[in-house]
């Protein structure tokens, strides 16, 4: 059997420019170059689910907006990814014209592999005429939705809103999603949001839902230092209090809600926070200037990128880790933390908040209520415990042959194995 994995986004050569080092990469007529990471999310799905099932023929296809032909890397063993030339297009969305990435030579491949044999994971969120016309050109293949965010962005959103043109053009868009819920016939999500997945079950019926975690290999994130050494080997004062948190640097991770709460703690407070990521240079530079405003420039530090091994000691070196994301899956972050044994302040959305209030551990907080976020980080350098998860149950949850098992139950289930 083989099993595609489409990724639609075309990969941020921005940020590896100066990164290339065990990248897959080849040289392009017009002088750039294109390249393979090996380890985007459907890399890392194919990895493990050909661990699981080694018989398994496992494809990413990725749209490339640099890329003038097909370009393929091979991972290891039968787990291949291709780049393909891709452009931007013109389509509505709703009541405005935009542009969404586009791939006729992804199409044409289509056709090679439209048939029973093949089982093919679209995103769910993607609804472009590209992501429509793939569908078509693999009417005959077994076809999996698979949806890696918030479950609430599958639904219908309902906003409402007293402007004509504005409601009419939700209504579009809601319209669009329920016409492609309505579409579907498998899905693999995230179980990141228990009411909205009941909503959409109740709603849909028809749809096969399966729920899945995204794994980690925890090996990795063992401590192999004391608190102390860490922080001796950071240049971070032994008597400060350390926050944590590890994103990219977008809106939506609320870093600029986060420099709010940090400047409303009590002035004598000595604290040190660091915000591990990077993102565009504007928001980067807005982020900076907030800072610098809040009078925070000694107490906060963008780190920018690190590696693996300094994530690792910048955890290890923290009294907690924080996650503040208005809207997402689960917090990978916050599972790292986790296997070290670091407490965790998490906001009430996403599949790791799920685990930590079913473990009755970790501080939650509301995404949205600052002045909390103030409260309860005051609280715990005052002294506040925080419960934390033994490893060995952590290991179990999110490990990655778990997300196998359950993207192989998916698969059995759309090619009729399972049935």
């Amino acid at each position: 059997m083989k099993v595609i994995f489409i990724v639609c986004y075309s990969p941020p050569y921005e940020l590896f420019e100066d990164k290339r080092e065990g990248l897959v990469t080849w040289a392009t007529p017009d002088g750039s170059w294109v390249g393979v990471a090996g380890n985007d999310w459907g890399d890392q799905l194919g990895k493990a689910l050909t661990d699981y099932n080694p018989g398994l023929e496992f494809e990413i296809w990725q749209n490339d907006l640099r890329a003038d032909q097909v370009y393929t890397a091979r991972i290891r063993g039968n787990l291949l990814h291709s780049q393909f030339p891709a452009r931007m297009k013109g389509c509505w969305s709703g009541l405005r014209w935009d542009r969404a990435i586009y791939s006729e030579e992804m199409l044409e491949e289509a056709a090679d592999y439209n048939n029973s044999n093949t089982v093919v994971f679209i995103p769910a969120t993607v609804l472009t005429p590209f992501t429509r016309d793939l569908q078509k050109a693999f009417s005959q293949a077994q076809i999996i939705h698979y949806n890696l965010v918030n479950t609430k962005l599958l639904l219908p959103a309902h906003a409402h809103t007293t402007n004509p043109v504005k409601h009419m053009h939700r209504h579009q868009l809601d319209k669009a999603k329920h016409q492609s819920l309505r579409s579907m016939k498998n899905l693999l999500t995230t179980n990141d949001n228990p009411a909205a997945l009941q909503q959409l079950i109740d709603g849909y019926p028809d749809i096969n839902v399966h729920t899945f975690r995204l794994g980690l290999d925890l090996d990795f994130w063992t401590r192999t230092k004391t608190r102390a050494e860490a922080r001796a080997g950071l240049g971070i004062s032994q008597d400060s209090f350390v926050l944590v948190t590890s994103q990219r640097l977008v809106p939506e991770y609320q870093i600029d809600k986060l420099i709010g709460a940090l400047a409303g703690l009590r002035p004598l407070c000595s604290f040190a926070c660091y915000v591990t990521g990077h993102g565009q240079p504007d928001y980067e530079m807005y982020l900076k200037s907030l800072i610098g405003k809040a009078g925070l420039n000694d107490m906060i530090r963008l780190t920018g990128y690190v590696t693996d091994e300094e994530l690792r000691d910048y955890f290890t070196a923290a009294d907690v880790f924080g996650t503040f994301a208005s809207m997402f899956a689960g917090s990978r972050g916050a599972i790292k933390a986790m296997a070290l044994g670091i407490p965790v302040m998490h906001v009430t959305v996403g599949s790791t908040y799920e685990f930590l209030k079913a473990n009755q551990a970790g501080i939650l907080i509301d995404a949205h209520d600052y002045n909390d976020w103030t409260i309860k980080l005051q609280s715990v350098m005052d002294g506040r415990e925080i419960k934390t998860v033994p490893r060995e149950k952590i290991i179990s949850h999110y490990g990655w042959r778990k997300t196998a098992e359950e993207m192989q139950y998916a698969i059995d289930h759309a090619s009729g194995e399972g049935k």
